[in-house]
């Protein structure tokens, strides 16, 4: 990723459709902004800074902050997210995050439907680091 650039990707399909676009900045970090599901919105936001492993500082890991909206859940998806793409891509990631499946205003996704919307979130991960790796 050496020059900036926008990539969208989606993955999923109907009320479990997630988009993420990401904006590189040429090196110095990426911007991912995933949403989707019946009611797109920003519910956390999730920084992760790559760094030497702990266990084994010849791997790369990551040290995250979120910051969680009032009532909202999505730093289950920006977090993990954020985490893997920068240890994948070894630069910087934020990630902002906010789908929601159900009503709105309410908390009616089932066990089975965070689960889908978790595995959905996975696949636009790979989808989205593959194409940013594609394009260094």
């Amino acid at each position: 990723m050496k020059n900036n650039h926008t990539t969208t990707v989606s993955a999923g399909e109907g009320k479990f459709r997630l988009w993420a676009t990401a904006i590189s900045t040429g090196g110095e970090g990426i911007n991912v902004t995933v949403v989707g599901g019946e009611a797109p919105h920003i519910g956390a936001v999730a920084v992760a800074v790559p760094r030497p492993s702990l266990k084994d500082p010849s791997q790369i890991s990551a040290s995250t902050s979120v910051y969680l909206l009032v009532g909202h859940k999505d730093d289950a998806l920006a977090k993990p997210l954020a985490e893997r793409m920068a240890r994948a891509l070894n630069q910087p990631v934020v990630v902002a995050a906010g789908v929601h499946i159900g009503a709105p205003d309410t908390f009616t996704a089932s066990p089975e439907e965070i689960e889908k919307v978790m595995k959905t979130n996975e696949a636009l991960g790979e989808k989205l680091i593959r194409r940013l790796t594609d394009e260094n």
